[in-house]
């Protein structure tokens, strides 16, 4: 009977087995890769572009004409000095102006006038009023040299005796000398230092008239090899006898500015007389003097 019971359950198994279902075997998995683009970013660099040096610039001047108003000296353009009438002929209106004295710096908006009927004269009229007396002007941007400058005391008894040894050079016994004002400055930017001298001496204070022993002088005190020389800028020197009415000018030192660019400073004097006015630049080259801008109204 047990016998009869495992071969029933024998045959059970078999056909279990024969029944279940057929197992599938995994195939190999074949897998195809598609190329990605790798795609480089194109890098955008903005370039700053130098700005174009200038190659001119008016120079105009500040005095007491008006307020805001500046006197038309010439210009410069490629290292090359020019004349008013040449300079406003190329001046667009509302050109921008930096305006430079010796201790500051502003801007300004220029409009130009004239010629001026009566001494034949350009003017650049600001847009605001400024104070402008004494101050010199040139393009925006127009690159300029300025060195620090030294106001010496005028109670300076060596200059004071060289001012007077000039003039007794030049034919004025016993000279008063006035007025005096003594700058330094190294012009030429070589280290060694210029000296200006300006003075000036009339027995009429009213500007009208003049005499022997009357003058007004700027000189320069420069190291030439082992010596120093005195050398004079502008000079005015009176020699009648007798008082006559000659409207007599009057020379004042300014400033000191580069301004065709050469590295050498050019010396910026005023010239005052009974209702007449104006402005001269001075170039310096060594012992050369050499004027290379002038610009006078009046008689």
């Amino acid at each position: 009977m047990k016998n009869i019971y495992f071969l029933l359950l024998f045959c059970t198994l078999v056909l279990n087995a024969c029944n279940a279902p057929a197992v599938t075997q995994p195939s190999a998995i074949t897998s195809t890769l598609t190329p990605i683009n790798i795609v480089t970013p194109t890098l955008s660099v903005e370039t700053t572009q130098t700005p174009k040096l200038l190659n001119f610039s008016p120079v105009i001047y500040g005095q007491n004409f008006g307020s805001g108003t500046f006197l038309l000296l010439g210009g410069v353009q490629d290292g090359a000095w020019l004349g008013p009438d040449t300079v406003a002929a190329q001046i667009q209106d509302g050109m921008v102006f930096d305006i430079y004295s010796t201790d500051s710096r502003l801007q300004m908006i220029g409009h130009v006038s004239g010629p001026d009927p009566i001494c034949d004269t350009y003017f650049v009229d600001a847009d605001e009023n400024i104070s402008v007396s004494g101050m010199i002007g040139v393009a925006q941007g127009w690159d300029v040299t300025q060195r620090k400058m030294e106001e010496l005391s005028s109670d300076n008894d060596f200059y004071r005796q060289v001012v007077m040894d000039w003039l007794i050079e030049q034919g004025i016994s016993n000279p008063i000398v006035e007025n005096l004002h003594v700058s330094r400055v190294d012009i030429e930017g070589d280290g060694v230092d210029e000296v200006f001298l300006s003075a000036s001496h009339f027995n009429d204070g009213s500007g009208h008239m003049s005499e022997y022993g009357d003058y007004t002088v700027i000189l320069m005190r420069k190291v030439n090899g082992d010596d120093a020389v005195t050398l004079d800028l502008v000079r005015e020197i009176h020699s009648s006898q007798e008082p006559e009415m000659t409207f007599p000018i009057k020379y004042s030192l300014t400033d000191f500015i580069d301004l065709d660019q050469d590295g050498n400073l050019e010396v910026i004097i005023e010239i005052n007389r009974w209702e007449g006015f104006g402005v001269a630049v001075y170039q310096i080259n060594g012992s050369d003097r050499v004027q290379v801008l002038q610009v006078f109204c009046g008689e």
